[in-house]
């Protein structure tokens, strides 16, 4: 059974592991509720390059590791690697962290609706 209800993202840290779309549309939905978002991935598409360069998210440049979870809120698993998706989804550092993986909509901690904005 769900359970909808409606998170303050202001300042709260975020993790999306994934530099491709799907990361950037989930990483421009956290901007827009003004999360403090860390993208990881050893590339990133343009516009999430862009980002970084701006100061509007951090970059760490490397694949998913279990400590990158430490003290997330949210962590949003796009990467095209489906292991380290069901990894970092089932892992969540803390009580008060949230998980969602996007390639599985097996049972995990959190589903997020498929919002689009333009930043």
């Amino acid at each position: 059974m769900k359970y909808a209800m409606n998170l303050e993202m202001k300042g709260r840290p975020c993790l999306v592991l994934g530099g491709g779309p799907v990361a950037l549309r989930k990483a421009r939905t956290l901007l827009r509720a003004e999360a403090a978002v860390t993208v990881a991935a050893p590339r990133l598409t343009e516009e999430l390059a862009d980002l970084a360069a701006a100061g509007r998210l951090r970059w760490r440049e490397r694949c998913y590791e279990e400590t990158m979870l430490a003290g997330m809120f949210l962590v949003v698993c796009a990467t095209d690697d489906r292991a380290a998706n069901e990894a970092a989804a089932r892992m969540p550092s803390s009580p008060y962290c949230f998980s969602f993986e996007i390639s599985n909509m097996a049972p995990l901690t959190v589903v997020i609706p498929g919002l689009h904005f333009m930043i």
